[in-house]
């Protein structure tokens, strides 16, 4: 379900900036979004990767 979201945010994105009516009024605002929105995955990702690194190969997994 949640990777689904990142599907359906791409397509509205591009749909905004290619057929939308509000294209060149609001095309800053879509990019800024799009922008945060690649950060905000990309740190989530690097503090995934040295989080598993940090952990023991014998600790159990941490559940959240």
């Amino acid at each position: 379900m949640h990777y689904v979201s990142f599907a359906v945010y791409i397509t509205v994105a591009l749909h905004a900036i290619w057929a939308g009516s509000d294209t060149e009024r609001l095309y800053w605002l879509y990019v800024v979004t799009a922008m945060s929105m690649l950060f905000l995955v990309i740190l989530r990702l690097i503090t995934w990767v040295f989080d598993r690194r940090a952990q023991p190969a014998d600790a159990p997994p941490e559940t959240a």
